[in-house]
């Protein structure tokens, strides 16, 4: 069975096959059913198979027949999986439209439809990419490795035609599907009486599977109790609860104990066991026996299938450099009611803002004397914030107004290009390092040039974390908290800005990074701001719009979507370091990313666009690899510090080339090796993100950026680099080894390929990665040059040497 949702209809669809056990739809398919599950060696191994399974098959027929007779007369497995696999690819087209459209295609291992059939339905419907999602939350060789094994060996046979696959084996503690769990639970809980609910017994009964398949180290089992330990957690442990098992077949020992004997003290259907078999025997025994609701039209569940099939892996990694924003009283010199907005670091950066307000609604107007050119970012920055803090009180709102704001806004030096006078030589990190914190650049704002190291994102985040710690609307107690309430609201709140501030939902990671430091990023869903994304240019459409319910996490409504970005906190392997370079002449960022969308506005049934959106899900598995590696690498460092710092030290002479021939000892193979995975994929990532950007005649990674980084990446010790973001010729990354006490290291060996480097002018930047994880609150005083470039006069055409 297979449907396709109505977005980009003729094109090669994403296949969404999912992979199950199946049951017959009927009655009468129940023996064919039987047949093909008794003669599954890897579920059911059976001397003489071929004769014994077809003979066992027609000994249970009639006796199985009847049983599903009794539930409503066949399975509804392939009802409810259609249903499932429909309102999946619907959500799919939404969240990932860059692999739209997605069909779903059930592919049963017992019953109609077999994965034979499946298999010429995607080769008919010419599909060349897909993903293999197995319905079996748990991994287990009997169920999702037989599914597995019957999908390779039809694609092996050229059943499918050539097809680029991927696969998602295992998704037991995935949130949506523990939530969805746990739902269902809470609702059979509420049929019991108040008094008895603490004392009800949840019993979770798994589908059992032969000791000889657990012997032999199968994960099933521990990844069973892995879901049962989420649920609970989720319930927060408020009744007793036993793990059993159920469906055993044959005289064999299988895993225990059955469900039947917990209630105490031949294979079929789930439902039959538990609403007729299972309440019987409760009944009989005087115990009052709820069945917890399947998942079967849980939108809840579909929208966790829906998260499971798109979750792109993001790795985000937080630079060290920062802006900061310092928010005080006007002091007599601005007047009630106004704001004035500065950027001390360049000539004529101020803008004067007015603000009136009710108790419904605020208004931020851009006061016509302000000097500089009128910053969208800024103003932006204000007037949500600013609604954010009357929403949530209004006589604060007030008392801090009256007294009129001073905001200046001041980034790290790594944010702008370091010009370096005619004759002199080319900027290293040893002279960067000498450079005064915050250095007046002495041209206006239009006229700077960034190192593309995000400051919008990194602005907006400051300005609007700032505006809210002022305003009372989160605290400092809990804002330094890395997941409370009060930095996801101020993440929340930066997104919304950063998204009309640019005129679309973009990926959100760079604004991620600032708030939340390192880490593994899963994008929110785009929805979540469609009801803010239309507002006119003014903003003024806002006063109908409540933003708390939207933005807060402990104020949404049943009518407002929650915001389910993911956060999984990350840090690089020991020895390990990010180097960062402006590369001058280099390209504008929001440009580049204009010339993508404006390709793939105007070539939307272009057959050349297939190939971007097939290699988007292939660059999300790269990225992931590249995570796993750097994972791999940081647990090998806590296993064995001697063993890692041996490799690093023999991998830091030789290039990743050579580094499978290295001469490492059986101790530090293992660690050699994950570098080596992480080399791969960071350039098959690279590789990738040229052929995206080949197919929109674009240059990702421009040509002298491909000759730079292939340079630096063939240096001794260098892990593997690329372009940060959306790609262009502004910036690159390396990763590099830093052995202890060396006397040459990797960054040296880079920072002379830089600096021979003929065809652009190549600096290194001071930032490294961010251990500070995301935004935090200063000492004002405490920060090197803060005080200084905050209050002197004219600071954007001073001598910094002179003022210190």
């Amino acid at each position: 069975m297979a449907t396709l949702s109505a977005a980009a209809k003729g094109r090669s669809p994403t296949a969404i096959v999912m992979l199950n056990m199946g049951g017959p739809s009927t009655v009468q398919e129940t023996h064919d059913f039987l047949r093909n599950l008794f003669m599954d060696g890897d579920l059911i191994p059976l001397p003489f198979q071929r004769v014994l399974a077809p003979f066992i098959a027609r000994r249970r027929t009639p006796q199985i027949e009847k049983q599903y007779a009794d539930i409503g007369g066949g399975s509804p497995i392939l009802r409810y999986t259609d249903y499932q696999g429909a309102g999946m690819c619907e959500l799919l087209d939404e969240l990932h439209p860059e692999t739209a459209p997605h069909k779903h295609y059930v592919a049963f291992r017992y019953a109609n439809p077999l994965t034979q059939e499946t298999a010429r339905r995607m080769k008919d419907d010419g599909v060349k990419r897909a993903i293999a999602f197995t319905q079996y939350p748990q991994y287990s060789c009997s169920t999702t490795g037989s599914s597995l094994n019957e999908l390779f060996r039809r694609g092996r046979a050229g059943e499918m035609g050539d097809i680029h696959w991927s696969v998602i084996d295992r998704w037991g503690t995935h949130p949506g599907f523990v939530e969805a769990v746990a739902q269902n639970i809470e609702a059979a809980l509420a049929k019991f009486e108040p008094s008895d609910r603490s004392d009800v017994v949840l019993l979770f009964s798994a589908h059992s599977l032969p000791m000889s398949v657990v012997n032999r180290g199968d994960p099933y089992v521990l990844e069973v109790s892995a879901s049962v330990n989420a649920v609970m957690d989720r319930l927060g442990h408020l009744n007793p609860y036993r793990l059993v098992w159920q469906s055993q077949v044959g005289p064999s020992a299988w895993m225990g104990m059955q469900t039947g004997e917990a209630i105490k003290g031949d294979h079929i259907e789930t439902l039959y066991e538990l609403d007729i078999e299972y309440m019987k025997e409760g009944r009989e025994l005087g115990m009052d026996i709820r069945r917890a609701e399947s998942l079967n039209e849980s939108p809840v569940f579909i929208r966790a299938l829906a998260d499971i099939a798109t979750e792109h892996l993001r790795l985000v990694i937080s630079a060290s450099s920062r802006f900061y924003t310092v928010i005080r009283d006007g002091g007599g010199v601005i007047h009630p009611n106004e704001i004035v907005v500065r950027s001390p670091q360049f000539i004529d950066a101020h803008w004067k803002y007015s603000v009136r307000f009710d108790k419904d609604d605020v208004r931020v107007s851009e006061i016509l004397d302000s000097s500089g050119n009128r910053n969208k970012f800024v103003h932006y920055a204000l007037q949500i914030g600013l609604k954010l803090a009357l929403e949530c009180s209004m006589n604060a709102f007030a008392e801090v107004l009256s007294h009129g704001l001073d905001i200046a806004a001041i980034g790290d030096n790594d944010f702008y290009t370091q010009q370096v006078k005619s004759g002199e030589p080319r900027s290293t990190i040893a002279s960067l390092s000498e450079i005064p914190p915050f250095r007046p650049l002495n041209v206006t704002l239009p006229d700077v040039q960034k190192t593309g190291m995000g400051s919008s994102a990194a602005l907006i985040t400051s300005i609007v974390s700032a505006l809210l710690l002022k305003f009372g609307v989160i605290s400092e107690k809990d804002f330094i908290k890395p997941d409370s309430r009060d930095r996801i609201l101020a993440h929340n709140t930066a997104q919304l800005v950063h998204c009309l501030a640019q005129g679309k939902v973009g990926s959100g990671f760079d604004v991620s990074a600032a708030v939340f430091g390192s880490h593994v990023y899963t994008r929110f869903d785009p929805k979540v701001l469609t009801p803010l994304m239309g507002v006119s240019d003014d903003l003024a459409d806002l006063a109908r719009i409540r933003l708390q319910p939207i933005l807060d996490p402990n104020a949404a409504t049943p009518d407002t979507l929650s915001w389910n970005s993911k956060v999984e906190p990350f840090q690089l392997p020991p020895l390990v370091r990010l180097v960062l370079a402006d590369v001058a002449g280099g390209s504008s960022t929001p440009s580049l990313v204009k010339k993508v969308n404006d390709w793939r506005s105007k070539n939307p049934e272009d057959g050349i666009v297939l190939l971007p959106k097939q290699q988007w899900t292939d660059i999300d598995l790269s990225n992931k690899n590249l995570v796993d590696g750097l994972l791999t690498l940081s647990a090998l460092y806590g296993e064995n510090v001697d063993a890692y710092e041996e490799a690093i030290q023999i991998l830091s002479f030789l290039p990743s080339s050579q580094w499978a021939q290295a001469c490492t000892s059986e101790n530090t193979r293992a660690v050699t090796e994950a570098f080596i995975r992480v080399h791969q994929a960071s350039e098959t990532t690279r590789t990738l993100m040229r052929k995206m950007g080949e197919s929109a005649v674009v240059h990702i990674e421009p040509p002298a950026q491909i000759e730079l980084l292939n340079k630096s990446i063939a240096q001794a010790g260098v892990i593997g680099g690329g372009v940060p973001g959306a790609g262009g010729d502004d910036a690159i990354w390396v990763l590099v080894l830093e052995p202890k006490d060396a006397i040459e290291t990797p960054l040296h060996r880079v920072e002379q390929v830089w600096r021979e480097f003929q065809l652009r002018t190549v600096s290194p930047l001071l930032a490294t990665e961010s251990v500070a994880k995301g935004a935090r609150i200063e000492d004002f005083h405490a920060v090197r040059g803060l005080r200084l470039a905050v209050t002197t006069e004219d600071y954007a055409t001073k001598n910094i040497d002179k003022l210190l």
